[in-house]
This record gives structure tokens, C-alpha cells and sequence, in this order.
């Protein structure tokens, strides 16, 4: 887990990590194939890029959607509006909501695909 990969980081290679398992130096690791490890590598990013795609839609929409929503925030800073027209007001109260709603599920999505995309790439 990620406490016991800290303790390796900090500790290093040589010391026992903490849940007790075999201490003293560890076993070297087997040589490496370099080009079978870069083909591996580029497997997994092809796996990931679709992911990453809509990741990328994802933040696009975010970004316009928060454009939009401090447009708005800020005719709603006009305290004139609600005396000149309250019903622009009020219907800009309930643009805000839905954009508001949007961004959140945008937010959510993204944060999904996001870890779908760090799981497609760490995966063998």
C-alpha cells in the first residue's frame, strides 16, 4: 500500500518495511529489458488515451462552465438588478443553479475518468 511504499522511499531498500515482513537487503531485481519495458509503457498510454480524451473534454467543459458561472456572479453582484429587474435577476439565480449542477457532475466525471485513466496506466 501507499504507507509501506513511503517507508521504502524514506527508509530505502535495505530496511524492513513496517508491517514486518522479511527485513535485510532485498533480493536484486531480475534485468530489465528496456525496450520490452518502453513497448509495455506505450501499451498502457494507448490504453489510457481515450480515457485521457474525455479527460481533456472534460476540463474544456469545466473551464467554459466556470466562464459562464462568473458572468453571471457578476451581473448578480449588481445590487441594481434587483431593484431595476428582479426577474432577470431571478432568472439569472436559476442559469447559475443549472450551470452550477453541471459543473459539479462535470467535476465528478472527470474526477472518475481521472482515476480510470492513473489505473489503465499502472496496469500490467
Amino acid at each position: 500500500d501507499l504507507e509501506d511504499y513511503r517507508q521504502l522511499v524514506l527508509k530505502g531498500p535495505d530496511q524492513s518495511p513496517s508491517d514486518g515482513t522479511a527485513g535485510g537487503p532485498a533480493a536484486p531485481a531480475p534485468a530489465v529489458n528496456a525496450r520490452e519495458e518502453r513497448r509495455k509503457a506505450a501499451e498502457r498510454r494507448e490504453r489510457a488515451a481515450p480515457v485521457r480524451r474525455k479527460i481533456a473534454e472534460c476540463e474544456a467543459l469545466m473551464s467554459e462552465l466556470t466562464g459562464k458561472i462568473e458572468a453571471i456572479d457578476r451581473r448578480l453582484a449588481d445590487t441594481d438588478i434587483y431593484r431595476k429587474d428582479p426577474d432577470e435577476a431571478a432568472r439569472l439565480a436559476q442559469l447559475r443553479a443549472r450551470r452550477a449542477e453541471k459543473l459539479a457532475r462535470a467535476e465528478e466525471i472527470w474526477l472518475e475518468l481521472s482515476e480510470l485513466s492513473a489505473k489503465l496506466e499502472a496496469a500490467e
